[in-house]
């Protein structure tokens, strides 16, 4: 009896052991993904500021607000000359007859 009971108690303490490892491991695991994600967006930082064509998320911003108000500006005017109709070329004008041969 007490040789099945510490049987039983040494699976248990394998058990939590396995899962504690287990635990760890996957720890372990997303960390390294963590660690290489930041790494690869600080080489393309790097990179971009290289080119020269690193911009900041405030500066993303500021432009993408522009090239909407840009685009709205285009929209409107395209509007306006579509309800003037200078789209559209003007009507050919009408030649006044020839003179009356004589």
């Amino acid at each position: 009896e007490e040789e099945r009971v510490r049987r039983l108690k040494e699976e248990e303490e394998r058990k939590i052991r396995e899962a504690e490892e287990k635990r760890l491991e996957e720890e372990r695991e997303a960390e390294e993904k963590r660690q290489a994600r930041l790494q690869r967006r600080a080489e393309k930082k790097a990179e971009a500021k290289a080119k020269g064509t690193y911009e900041t998320k405030k500066q993303k911003e500021q432009r993408l607000a522009a090239e909407r108000r840009r685009k709205a500006l285009f929209d409107d005017s395209a509007m306006v000359r579509a309800s003037r109709g200078d789209g559209k070329p003007p009507p050919a004008k009408e030649k006044p007859p020839p003179p009356p041969a004589e």
